[in-house]
C-alpha cells in the first residue's frame, strides 16, 4: 500500500515540475516529462491537457485537438477540459464543436464565464446575436469587472438599435464608455 501513495506522490511531483517548466517557457522539457507520465498513467487528464496546451503553444493544433479530446474522455465532467477543447476547436473553425463543448462546460461549471465570453464571442460571429447577449450578460453577471465584454455587450445593443436598453445603463454608461476607449486606446 505504501508504494502505491509513493508512486503517486512521485508522479504528482513530475506533473507538478512539467508545470513548472510549461508556465517559465521550457515547453520542450515540459513535454518530455508530460510523455513520460502518459506513459505511467495514459488517460491523466492533467497531463493531456499539459500536453494540449504545450501544443497549442507550439502552433499544432491538431495535435492540441487530440490531447484535449483525450483529457475529455478521461475526464467528461472536467469542465475545463471541455473548454480547453472548445478553444482548439475554434481555431479549427470548427464553430458547431466548439459550441458544444463550452455549453457541456457552462452545464459542469455555470458559473465559468470565460466559457460564456467565448460563446458570445462565436455567436456574435455568426449573427445569433441574441444569443450572444445572453453569454455576454452572464460573463458580466459572475466577473462585472470584464471591460471587454462590456464593450462586446455595448456594440451589440448598438447593433440591435437597443437604445432603451442603453438609457438604463445611463448611470454606468459614461463610465463604461471610458473604459472601452481606454482599453482600446491601450490596445
Amino acid at each position: 500500500m505504501e508504494q502505491a501513495g509513493t508512486a503517486m506522490t512521485l508522479f504528482e511531483s513530475r506533473f507538478h515540475t512539467a508545470v513548472q517548466y510549461f508556465q517559465s517557457g521550457r515547453l520542450e522539457e515540459a513535454k518530455s516529462v508530460g510523455k513520460q507520465l502518459l506513459q505511467q498513467q495514459p488517460k491523466a487528464p492533467g497531463v493531456l491537457q499539459l500536453l494540449g496546451e504545450i501544443a497549442m503553444q507550439q502552433g499544432n493544433s491538431t495535435l492540441a485537438k487530440s490531447m484535449f479530446s483525450l483529457a475529455v474522455d478521461s475526464a467528461p465532467k472536467n469542465p475545463q477540459a471541455h473548454y480547453r477543447l472548445a478553444n482548439v476547436l475554434l481555431t479549427l473553425r470548427q464553430n458547431p464543436a466548439a459550441a458544444q463543448h463550452y455549453r457541456r462546460a457552462i452545464r459542469l461549471k455555470p458559473d465559468y464565464w470565460q466559457c460564456h465570453v467565448n460563446l458570445g464571442v462565436l455567436w456574435r460571429s455568426e449573427g445569433r446575436f441574441n444569443e450572444a447577449r445572453q453569454h455576454f450578460e452572464q460573463a458580466l453577471s459572475y466577473n462585472p469587472g470584464l471591460t471587454v465584454v462590456s464593450c462586446y455587450l455595448l456594440d451589440l445593443m448598438l447593433s440591435l438599435g437597443e437604445l432603451g436598453t442603453i438609457k438604463k445603463w445611463s448611470g454606468k454608461i459614461n463610465s463604461l464608455i471610458q473604459r472601452c476607449i481606454t482599453d482600446k486606446q491601450v490596445n
